[in-house]
């Protein structure tokens, strides 16, 4: 079973990411719409692989991207 977080604001990408990734079965999909929704995402399911639109994020620079990227660096 794979865990995947949508971090993507855009609706329809967004829609199309989740309804792809469902056809995987025994996966799981979440959605994050924030920094801190992610960061609770991440801390449940370490394991997940993230797709992220950092343009359409509200990280405020990419220094807080590497932050939580180094946080939750897969083991």
């Amino acid at each position: 079973m794979r865990n995947y977080i949508i971090a993507d604001n855009q609706e329809l990408t967004a829609y199309a990411l989740q309804s792809l990734l469902k056809r995987d079965e025994g996966s799981a999909v979440f959605r994050a719409v924030d920094k801190s929704g992610l960061t609770e995402l991440l801390k449940e399911h370490e394991d997940a692989v993230v797709f992220l639109d950092y343009t359409l994020f509200d990280f405020a620079d990419e220094d807080q991207l590497l932050i939580v990227a180094e946080r939750f660096h897969q083991r």
